[in-house]
Formats: C-alpha cells, structure tokens, sequence
C-alpha cells in the first residue's frame, strides 16, 4: 500500500493517479490543506478513483516550532479541506517533514489522531543521483524506490527490480515540479507494521 505526501500537485498527482490504476494499485495520498483548497478538483478526482486523502496539516509548516494551539489550528484547517471533498475523512495525520515531539504525538493519540510516520529516510530531497539513491536503498535492505527522474523506459522496471518484506507497507514522499515528470522528490519506502502511531 503506498502513501505520498505534499500534493495534491497539478499535472503530477494526476500522472501518478493514472500509473496506481493502471497497476491497480490503492494509494493514499496525505495532502496539504492549503493545495487542495488551490485544486479540489485534483484532490477530489483521487478520492474518486479509490484513494485515500489524509492529513498532512494545512501549510506544512515544521510542528516542532509550532505552540499547540498552532498545530491544532493547522490540522483543522486540513481537515476541514478535505471535509469538503469527502464524507467522514479519516483522523489520520503524517507530520510535515516527520517532525513531531513527543508531546504533540502523545497530544494527537489522545485526540484520537493516528499518526503515521517513516521508518527510513532516504535523503531524497539531498537530490542523489538514481545510482546513488538505489545504492543507498538497496543497502538499507527493505526499500523501494519510485522514479526519481521523468520517466524513461530503463527506469520503469526499477521498482521491480527491488525486494521488500511482503509484510511492509510502502510509503513515499509527494512530488513537486512539473507535467508530465516525476520530480526528484518522489521516493517509495517501507514503513514497519507498527510504526503508526
């Protein structure tokens, strides 16, 4: 099951959105409030195909520099965008960029939150080569990677070319960047059965 975080983007969600079904693969896609409410329709159009749309905070600011009030301002604010475009969506929550403290995840659980997080961060936004990123990963020894470049015929087979535990679930960062191109950002990588919080 895969995850992507930080969209929905214009002419890339769509693209990857196309890709799941035609691998008929479910996705969820953790979304930032303030790019839904930019294009609804892209966020709605993923719910529509079967996707699941989660909260990824309004603004994607750093939480751990955020005052409580402000976190909770910010993860309604996502709520409520993605209320808008779906019937009881979940109270499932991934930090921006995994910072959260102790005390905010403690705080959320007790809000009835669940927090999902990573269980290895593959330095993609550090803009590595394919080669390195895959050396990286491999060595790591239960990852997947997605396409880090615009898709080319030679890379289409990567993920296949890599193992996982048939156990983990698979979570990846969103892209960003423009039509028709996977962004550097996109990465796929396993997260533990029971590392949601």
């Amino acid at each position: 099951y895969l995850t992507f975080d930080d969209g929905p983007c214009p002419g890339i969600s769509e693209h990857v959105a196309a890709m799941l079904e035609q691998l008929e693969v479910p996705a969820s896609f953790f979304c930032i409030g303030t790019k839904i409410r930019a294009h609804p329709q892209i966020a709605r159009e993923l719910a529509d195909r079967g996707h699941g749309l989660h909260n990824h905070s309004d603004t994607h600011r750093n939480f751990r520099r955020l005052s409580p009030a402000e976190q909770q301002h910010d993860m309604e604010a996502c709520q409520d965008a993605i209320a808008g475009l779906i019937r009881n969506p979940s109270r499932i929550f991934r930090a921006p960029r995994g910072q959260l403290g102790l005390r905010s995840l403690l705080r959320f659980k007790w809000a009835g939150w669940r927090v999902v997080h990573w269980s290895y961060d593959s330095l993609d936004y550090q803009k590595p080569t394919v080669e390195g990123l895959l050396e990286r990963l491999r060595a790591n020894g239960d990852t997947l990677v997605e396409l880090q470049r615009p898709i080319q015929p030679e890379c289409a087979c990567a993920p296949a070319s890599l193992t996982a535990p048939s156990s983990s679930p698979w979570t990846a960062r969103a892209p960003s960047g423009t039509a028709g191109a996977l962004s550097p950002e996109i990465l796929i990588t396993p997260w533990r059965a029971g590392s949601a919080w």
